[in-house]
């Protein structure tokens, strides 16, 4: 192999690692208690009303400006000044969210679970999308971040991070024609860093298990030869410097990172009979490759959930057409000809002969999306851990990229939250509704939440983000945690 060659092999494995996670240092959390975060970001809004449960609908018609009827959002109707606590909610009765009721086959998750309204985040502009600004708290320079998102920040923690070969696994999907392997408006290492999703599933197979699949199992042992001899090399250089220079620190920094690509591919070898288990677990290899996007999501939810078991990752984000990849389309729910891309829809649920029929399929897509995050769940609430489940000890987040309709104003970012109650999470059941814009001192923030998870794992943060002047509150939700 030449140089050129060499380099290239290199550069195009460091690559798709990079989509995988940002390198860093690794330890045991202190009590050797796994801490995991899974967060799904339904790109282009996530319309209040699917996660409207009965009793808080009740509860909303009783303390809002009007009822709510057949509104599909209403942070505007707000007039309480303190959260509205809806305890027992019976989330499985609002509209997209039956999947969370209990049968024979399934167990219950509406008790594993809660919403969350309220929360604005202004500071993320809103529009059509807010790029990486709705994991970030922070106003994005177009496409580029400027802050860290809130999976980098957690997944940079030693006791997240765990004994975990990669930091973060960030999968996607994106509409068809989109040319690119990665997507990088969604999340961030840091600010002008961010860190991409792999929206081609076959690319995250093949980085996540393809050092157990016999297709790719000669190229994962040639990535660790030349890594190997990239470090050799690098040594070589090293030696032959007689003082500090920016050139000698650069190649400092090179080797540090190609020690960490060397480290972690020991780390996958060491760890081939878990991986392998997750592998042959795998129900939906066949869809990585389908033309329909939703059939390739279920293939990244698939591997994403194998990653977690198999101790892959603590940290999950699954964007679902998020940043300027919104525009999916729904080949299972077309109203009309050419009428089922995610856009199109939006603007006929508004304004046409057939609205309801298109709000209809909006909230039909996302009661889809709920049920593949409530799979995910369900498999780990299956896995016995630490006197409870992998559920227990796993943050599973699910939000909208850019709040609460398709042209949002980021007045409202609801969330469904499920698991974490080994971390504090109070995931009962619950309902609440901490108050709108208007009730000023007494509103509340995305960012507190971001804030909330970083105090389930002992870091005392008094704030997420960029908010700056605008930041409302200092703290964690005391109503979602302790």
């Amino acid at each position: 192999m030449n140089r050129r060659e060499f380099l290239r092999s290199t550069a195009a494995f460091a690559l798709s690692a990079s989509a995988l996670t940002s390198l860093g240092g690794r330890a045991r959390a202190a009590d050797g208690q796994a801490c995991r975060f899974v967060f799904v970001v339904e790109g282009n809004c996530v319309e209040p009303v699917t996660m409207l449960s009965d009793a808080a609908r009740s509860a909303l018609d009783g303390a809002n400006t009007s009822a709510v009827g057949d509104k599909r959002w209403w942070y505007n109707d707000y007039q309480h000044d303190v959260p509205l606590e809806i305890p027992n909610s019976g989330l499985a009765t609002a509209k997209s969210m039956a999947v969370l009721a209990g049968d024979g086959a399934n167990v219950a998750l509406d008790d594993k679970a809660m919403v969350v309204y309220g929360l604005s985040s202004k500071i993320t502009g809103g529009g059509h999308t807010t790029n990486s600004g709705a994991l970030t708290s922070s106003r994005p320079n177009g496409a580029t971040p400027t802050g860290p998102s809130i999976d980098g920040y957690l997944a940079a923690l030693a006791q997240v991070r765990g004994g975990t070969p990669f930091e973060a696994v960030r999968l996607g999907i994106a509409p068809n024609g989109f040319t690119s392997r990665l997507n990088y408006a969604t999340c961030a290492i840091a600010a002008n860093r961010p860190a991409p999703l792999i929206v081609d599933p076959t690319t995250a197979y093949i980085n996540l298990f393809g050092s157990v699949d016999e297709n790719y199992e000669a190229a994962f042992a040639q990535r660790t030869d030349l890594l190997d001899i990239a470090i050799s090399r690098t040594q070589l250089k090293l030696s032959g410097f007689k003082a500090d220079c920016d050139q000698r620190r650069k190649l400092m920094n090179y080797e540090a990172s190609l020690q960490e690509l060397y480290e972690r591919q020991s780390i996958l070898g060491a760890m081939k009979p878990a991986i392998s288990s997750a592998r042959d677990a795998l129900q939906y290899v066949d869809l990585m490759t389908s033309d329909n996007p939703h059939n390739r999501l279920i293939a990244q939810f698939d591997m994403a959930t194998a990653s977690l078991i198999a101790g892959l990752t603590n940290v999950v984000v699954i964007g679902i057409g998020t940043g300027g990849t919104f525009d999916l389309e729904y080949p299972d729910y077309a109203v009309q000809a050419n009428e089922n891309k995610r856009h199109d829809c939006h603007h006929l649920a508004q304004n046409s002969e057939d609205a309801q029929a298109y709000r209809d399929v909006i909230h039909s897509v996302t009661a889809d999306y709920f049920g593949l995050t409530a799979t995910m769940a369900r498999a780990l609430h299956a896995v016995p851990e630490g006197g409870g489940t992998m559920l227990d000890n796993t943050v599973i987040v699910y939000l909208g990229g850019n709040g609460e309709q398709h042209h949002s104003s980021a007045s409202e970012f609801p969330l469904l939250v499920l698991g974490g109650q080994n971390l504090g999470l109070r995931t009962d059941g619950r309902t609440v509704v901490y108050p709108g814009l208007s009730a000023g001192a007494s509103h509340r923030q995305l960012s507190s939440f971001y804030t909330t998870l970083a105090h389930a794992v002992g870091e005392s943060i008094p704030s997420f983000g960029n908010e700056g002047a605008t930041l409302v509150a200092e703290g964690p939700l005391a109503e979602l945690w302790g």
